[in-house]
């Protein structure tokens, strides 16, 4: 067996792979992250197809696969191929997107000076060095290190080979080190009792020593069926004691993993949902009609005015997509707007909301991504990267205030917007994309119709046209038309100031 392997290499084709052999020793499927053999040095790649045949000679073989695979599905590795091609970047940096944060490592190449650098700069040896490469040596500190790609500072080959002319030459030396892991599972050391151990013969034993404080730990040991926390036996017993009962083959030590949840400590009260008003049931039964048409993408633009009552037509959008047996992912534009959804929503779906934004620490995210992955949350709540989040089963994407610039990734490749990634992984998997605001991006609006869907307006829109107090009240205000007739209730009153 092939597999085509898209590395992270910067300087390779943009769209291309590289075939190499897969082994009985490694196995590997579609979507594992592995290490592969790349010119003189090793480097990560995602594995994008696997064939029985392959046009190239004595392929070399991938030397291993990264735990925890593979990371990638099959409607995630088309979106990929998407990102890459329409926003001009590689497979790998667009795959990097959706993998585990903290997963990858790099190879970094690091720079120090050596002792004839310090006898160059102080004898007449120094001549045959140029200006630029002068330059080179005082860049490098006196005592450290500094890596590679900071003292090129550039894509200038002049200078690269001012530097491979320096290393070789023997005034600098080069040192190849792997990036550490950013982020792993935390774990924390427990004991518990050995199956071997019985433990009134270990009483007895210990009775006769009259080693009464380990006496007291086994006891301890024996009325919980899961042990202790290392850590906490060590304050209760003392360390030479937990030490000794471990070295008597009494206990033993074990690793639980620990999972860093943002809302472990979070409080929610029970949500009792509002009495529908005749526009919101209208949309919503649009909605729920499209999420139970498996198979076929649907897209929705929620226009609603200010106070309309937006998103418990997203309340119900999502409840409506979990009793089909999906999952959905709802956007909000910016982090500071999380808290406030996720009360509505963690309130409405206890325990089965996950959070995906830059604000949670790289632990918090690295467990939120895997436990998303296993199913364990039905809704996924955050900013525009939370759309690469695993969500498998995927059959409602929701986006807030769409018309929001924040959905735009702008300070690094790839520079995707979130809607168009949405409306593409909703294509794919055949999901129903609901987008709302009250200013709806010109585009969006361009792209909708209310009367239905075309290939020139894919969206269909909804209207929330009243506020949710007008719409139960009938609310109106008297105007001094020429006929006297009422009309309806109106919004805030809106000044242009000129600024100039």
């Amino acid at each position: 067996m092939y597999a085509e392997v898209a590395v992270d290499f910067a300087d390779s084709d943009r769209m291309r792979t590289y075939t190499y052999r897969v082994t009985r020793n490694v196995p590997v499927q579609m979507g594992d992250l592995v290490w592969v053999p790349f010119g003189h040095r090793p480097i990560q790649g995602i594995v994008m197809n696997i064939s029985a045949e392959s046009g190239i000679q004595h392929p070399r073989p991938i030397e291993s696969v990264v735990d925890g695979g593979p990371f990638l599905s099959d409607s995630q590795l088309e979106l990929v191929r998407w990102i890459a091609t329409y926003y001009r970047t590689s497979l790998f940096k667009s795959a990097e997107v959706l993998l585990p944060p903290g997963t990858t490592s790099r190879l970094r190449i690091w720079i120090s000076r050596t002792s004839k650098a310090s006898e160059a700069e102080m004898s007449l040896e120094a001549i045959r060095l140029t200006e630029a490469q002068h330059a080179i040596l005082k860049d490098v500190p006196a005592s450290g290190r500094i890596r590679r790609d900071r003292l090129s500072r550039s894509t200038s080959s002049a200078r690269n080979r001012d530097i491979e002319a320096l290393v070789r030459e023997g005034y600098l030396t080069a040192e190849s080190i792997w990036d550490r892991p950013a982020v792993k599972p935390r774990m924390i050391r427990h004991i518990r009792l050995s199956p071997r151990a019985d433990t009134p013969e270990v009483v007895t034993r210990y009775t006769q020593r009259n080693a009464h404080r380990r006496i007291a730990l086994v006891n301890a040991l024996a009325g919980s069926s899961d042990g202790m926390v290392r850590a906490q036996a060590t304050r209760d017993f003392g360390q030479a004691v937990v030490k000794a009962v471990i070295d008597d083959e009494v206990a033993e030590e074990y690793e639980v993993r620990i999972d860093r949840d943002p809302l472990a400590d979070y409080a929610t009260q029970e949500n009792i949902e509002h009495e529908l008003t005749r526009d919101q049931a209208s949309c919503v039964e649009a909605i729920t009609s499209a999420l139970h048409e498996r198979g076929q993408s649907q897209r929705f633009l929620l226009h609603g005015v200010t106070g309309s009552g937006k998103t418990e037509v997203y309340l119900r959008a999502v409840r409506e997509c979990i009793r089909a047996g999906r999952r959905a992912i709802v956007m909000v534009p910016e982090i500071a707007m999380t808290p406030q959804m996720l009360q509505r929503f963690a309130s409405r779906f206890p325990g089965r909301i996950a959070l995906q934004h830059s604000g949670l620490t790289l632990g918090q995210r690295y467990d939120q991504w895997h436990k998303i992955k296993s199913g364990s949350y039905d809704v996924v709540l955050g900013s525009r990267s939370s759309i690469f989040a695993p969500v498998s089963e995927l059959g409602l994407v929701v986006i807030d205030e769409e018309h929001e610039w924040t959905f735009k990734q702008s300070d690094r490749a790839p520079r995707y917007h979130a809607r168009d990634v949405a409306e593409q992984l909703c294509e794919i998997s055949g999901a129903t994309l609901l987008v709302g605001s009250a200013t709806p991006d010109l585009t969006t609006y361009h792209r909708s119709s209310p009367s239905g869907t075309t290939p020139t307006t894919p969206y269909r829109r909804l209207a929330l046209p009243r506020r949710i107090n007008e719409a139960f009240n009938g609310a109106v205000r008297r105007s001094p038309t020429s006929n006297g007739s009422s009309t309806q209730a109106r919004g805030p009153e809106v000044s242009i100031v000129d600024m100039r």
